[in-house]
């Protein structure tokens, strides 16, 4: 990892109506899931808190893929194994929720696809969930050197991903 910041790293919304700071240990732990997948996409969730009035939320956990995921090149499905089970632990024991996805387009662009899209669609309208505007992370290029990190907004029915821009705390 050629450079993680040591102060934290924030995200909003272009109307500035709603912020995700990430945990720097989180962003480091998410680059080492990265980098052991080499060539490989790979995945996970993210879980954190929200602030106290919901205008931000605060990650400070990216799981690795759980192991019934399947990854390829240029593709990745995040399987489910374990992952309920560690939601509700993480839930009962630090009241952390799951705020959406993230995953690693190995040296390539932190740009989502469609099926980055159709996937955060489905999450979003579904009550399973129960998070009606789930985030996606998307890391790209070289985790080992040069990298980058993008971050979206989903909303319940609507087509189009909100990108969110990136500021850094003082």
């Amino acid at each position: 990892m050629d450079w993680v910041p040591i102060e934290q790293v924030q995200y909003w919304t272009t109307d500035k109506k709603f912020g995700v700071k990430l945990n720097p240990k989180a962003l480091r732990e998410l680059l080492r899931h990265a980098q052991s997948a080499g060539t490989l996409e790979t995945g996970g969730i993210a879980m954190g808190r929200y602030s106290e009035c919901h205008t931000y939320a605060t990650v400070d956990l990216f799981t690795g893929p759980p192991p019934d995921s399947q990854h390829g090149p240029m593709t990745f499905l995040r399987g489910t194994s374990g992952l309920q089970r560690l939601v509700a632990k993480l839930w009962r024991s630090e009241r952390r929720y799951y705020l959406g996805e993230w995953h690693y387009h190995p040296h390539a662009s932190a740009q989502p696809s469609g099926t980055d899209l159709s996937q955060m669609k489905t999450i979003a309208n579904d009550e399973k969930y129960a998070t009606p505007e789930p985030l996606l992370f998307i890391v790209g290029g070289d985790p080992n050197s040069e990298w980058e990190l993008r971050v979206y907004l989903a909303f319940r029915n609507r087509d189009q991903l909100e990108p969110m821009n990136q500021r850094t705390s003082g």
